[in-house]
């Protein structure tokens, strides 16, 4: 441990030292009571809130108060937040109008909203529930709310030993990985994006649960007459696409700028 760290942990272990004796000799007891412990964990949770609070902005919709960022990619940033309703924390995803880039956080409501109806206007397991969208045109960005998740996978794997996880695990995951890319396939998307980083836990008597997200790159692979995309041409070359995705994890065809489908989704799983 650094010489600054251990300077840190020490003030914050007398801090702790000192609520615990002021506690105590306000309540009659030791500095080892249980009484003691709880308030020193409740002015600790307290203080973590002001924290999350401290540095809030404004509010969206007159209702969700946004705080401080926990998340940035491409195209967007996401914040913490609480509904001032339920008083429940929620996750804040902006993105910045700007003329020249097109929407990709409208694709990803679009995409949300269609998996939702879909599924009778419940969303399935794996998928965050919208809680809000739209437009503040007095910070010129686009917004969606959502419930908040925990760590993505690539958090996860980072901090086990060596970056691996038992077979255990990983047989798991995958199991819950490809079921929510059946649901995205049947809804006719294919995701183009399909990455540790996309996967993410849940919260509270959801941690068990995988949840897919960002599909600011997702497309139909379907046309209007709800056929599969044509993935070669009148001359039977393939079709050519757009690079879509993370290169660490594009299929081979995403590679070589091909027209993309389920199948390739699937691979970016496996890489």
């Amino acid at each position: 441990m650094s010489h600054r760290m251990s300077a840190s942990y020490d003030r914050r272990v007398e801090g702790v030292r000192q609520r615990r004796a002021s506690l105590a000799s306000q309540y009659g007891g030791d500095t080892r009571s249980s009484v003691t412990d709880k308030k020193v964990e409740e002015e600790e949770e307290e203080e973590e809130k002001k924290k999350e609070i401290g540095d809030s902005q404004f509010l969206l919709l007159d209702r969700f108060l946004v705080g401080h960022k926990i998340g940035k990619g491409s195209f967007s940033t996401v914040y913490f937040g609480r509904d001032t309703k339920t008083n429940a924390r929620i996750a804040i995803k902006t993105e910045a109008i700007v003329a020249k880039d097109p929407p990709q956080l409208q694709a990803d409501v679009a995409v949300l909203r269609t998996i939702r109806d879909m599924n009778g206007g419940m969303m399935p397991t794996g998928f965050t529930r919208l809680l809000a969208s739209g437009v503040d045109t007095v910070y010129n960005i686009r917004f969606a709310v959502v419930e908040l998740l925990a760590d993505s996978l690539e958090a996860l794997v980072f901090r086990q030993p060596g970056c691996r996880l038992t077979v255990h695990t990983v047989l798991m995951l995958a199991d819950q990985a490809l079921s929510r890319l059946q649901v995205m396939h049947d809804a006719g998307f294919i995701h183009r994006d399909v990455k540790l980083a996309n996967f993410v836990m849940g919260r509270g008597p959801f941690s068990p649960v995988l949840y897919l997200i960002d599909f600011g790159l997702t497309k139909t692979y379907l046309d209007s007459r709800g056929t599969h995309i044509a993935e070669y041409g009148p001359d039977g070359k393939p079709v050519r696409g757009i690079l879509a995705g993370t290169l660490s994890y594009m299929s081979l065809r995403a590679h070589k700028v091909l027209q993309q489908s389920r199948r390739d989704d699937v691979e970016s799983l496996a890489y």
